[in-house]
């Protein structure tokens, strides 16, 4: 007769075979508590055997085997595992849970379970045998552990934050003097005439210090039929959700923008456009375009000439008189001739497309600009005019600066052009794909925020040649928007918002916004 593998005896045919090897018995020990309140956890294993006499063997069979047929290693545990279990029990209370764990009574603990085991093992024809091997934890006590350390870890980081807020005043006062006597010279500049070793800590120190200095702007997102307040810097994040009229179909976009004089937010529906007071979020203005049939929507929307102006993915170009919102009053529709282009749009699942307007910006209160795959246009009054680049390769964005706006291509290239002159001024070589760009304000100019599909952002000067990283375990990021004081982006799935101190390389806060609302986020903008 053979036994199984797992079987340690059988009856058959008026015998019993028994495994002589010995066995290796194992019992979880959980629930136990010690002197000092703490929970205790682990496990015994030990050897056993049958003993080798034949009354032990009788004995043996008439205990074990008891009106079965065939005993299995795991029977044999479970008979000893409530003597075992009972001894722990009995004694985890006699020590603190430093003391187990230490190692300093833990034979104490042994002897008393194999003691009970023993017992156990002598009334049914088995031996209890070393080695024995306990191991033992405290949930409870790593749970205090781990929050000593992290409250540990907070105070250090206080204190660190201290430290590195006055060196930043330091250090800022110490570049502000390096400006004034050089006023002309970009900060850029300024930065890259220190070594390189020292360039990355000045421009952490710069960019925590004048974040102090900065007024904080509020992020705003667009998720469905969602207006979105979101304050990143509370902990945890905290998400307000600003009704607004649902007649002109799901939100597609947001920016600020100034309409006689006062702040805006100029959010881009499917039907049209919603002009919301920044000073009284219940005021709102709708314009609609009774003529468009389409699941798409306006990408972006700006004021400028008098007029409302908005980009849709399949109308093309439309504007609004700012006191005509019932119908537009200029259509430019797409060109028949207009290129094709991959898209990471959420509406297009990532196919090539028809290029449309796209990346609207003002450049003075008579002159817009905006994008049409590879070709960038200017607008004044009706007539949107080719701007002349040598770049076919797709705008992806076109970022405002103070005199220049930058015109950023799928390729990593970057054309600037100068407000003034409204012509190119220069053309920079990139570094690779581009998928989102955003300007991070930074001393009186910006620094470039760029997300390529391979995760990281990188944050660029224009006047020099360091660069920082915005790093986190998302990829292919959809959308940047950028503040003196932060950096967000959307992930890849539009259900996220991934937010960074514009002065650490990793993330402060993620926000499942998916999760809260329902909706996957369609665009963000600090303001």
């Amino acid at each position: 007769m053979v036994l199984a593998s797992n079987e340690f005896a059988r009856r058959a045919d008026g015998a019993v075979e028994i495994d002589p090897q010995p066995l290796r018995l194992s019992w979880p020990l959980m629930g136990l508590i010690s002197a000092d309140a703490h929970t205790l956890a682990g496990r015994l294993t030990v050897s056993a055997r049958l003993a080798d006499d034949p009354t032990d063997r009788k004995m043996f069979a008439e205990v074990m085997l008891a009106g079965k047929m065939s005993l299995t290693v795991g029977d044999v545990a479970e008979h000893f595992a409530v003597a075992i279990r009972n001894a722990a029990g009995s004694i985890a209370s006699k020590h603190s849970a430093e003391q187990w764990l230490s190692g300093e009574r833990r034979q104490e603990m042994i002897d008393a379970m194999a003691k009970a085991a023993q017992g156990v093992a002598f009334a049914c024809g088995m031996e209890i045998l070393p080695p024995y091997e306990l191991e033992i934890t405290s949930p409870s006590l790593n749970e205090k552990r781990l929050a000593e350390f992290a409250r540990a870890r907070s105070e250090e980081r206080a204190q660190g934050q201290m430290a590195h807020l006055k060196l930043a005043g330091e250090v800022l006062a110490k570049f502000k003097e390096m400006r004034e006597s050089a006023p002309d010279v970009p900060a850029g500049v300024l930065l890259e005439r220190l070594s390189p070793a020292d360039r990355g800590s000045v421009l952490q120190t710069l960019l925590a210090g004048s974040a102090e200095k900065c007024e904080q702007q509020t992020l705003w997102a667009v998720a469905g039929p969602n207006l979105l307040r979101i304050d990143a810097r509370a902990n945890p994040a905290k998400v307000e959700t600003i009704a607004l009229p649902a007649t002109l179909g799901p939100l597609r976009s947001v920016q600020a923008g100034e309409i006689r004089g006062q702040r805006n937010l100029l959010v881009g529906a499917r039907d049209g456009v919603i002009v919301v007071s920044l000073n009284q979020l219940d005021q709102t203005a709708l314009y609609r375009d009774s003529s468009i049939r389409s699941e798409l929507g306006f990408n972006r929307v700006i004021s400028c000439g008098g007029r409302i102006w908005g980009c849709h993915g399949e109308a093309g170009l439309i504007a609004w008189g700012i006191d005509r919102p019932d119908e537009p009053e200029v259509r430019i529709p797409i060109p028949v001739d207009a290129p094709m282009v991959g898209s990471s749009g959420m509406n297009t699942g990532g196919k090539a497309r028809r290029a449309s307007p796209r990346n609207l910006q003002t450049i003075d209160e008579q002159y817009a600009i905006y994008s049409l795959g590879g070709v960038v246009k200017l607008l004044y009054g009706t007539i949107p005019v080719d701007l002349p680049t040598t770049n076919s390769s797709e705008v992806i964005a076109i970022v405002p600066e103070t005199t220049r706006l930058l015109i950023v291509r799928r390729d990593g290239c970057m054309d600037v052009m100068d407000r003034a002159t409204r012509r190119i001024a220069a053309s920079i070589r990139g570094a690779g794909k581009t998928n989102a760009a955003a300007a991070l304000p930074w001393l009186g100019s910006v620094r470039l925020v760029l997300a390529s599909d391979d995760g990281p952002i990188d944050c660029v000067g224009l006047d020099d040649s360091h660069v920082t990283r915005f790093t986190s375990h998302h990829s292919d990021l959809r959308a940047i928007s950028a503040c003196a004081d932060q950096v967000a982006a959307v992930s890849s799935d539009r259900q996220r918002l991934i937010v960074w101190r514009s002065w650490e390389s990793t993330p402060a806060a993620e926000i499942h916004i998916a999760a809260m609302v329902r909706h996957r986020v369609a665009d963000i903008e600090y303001v």
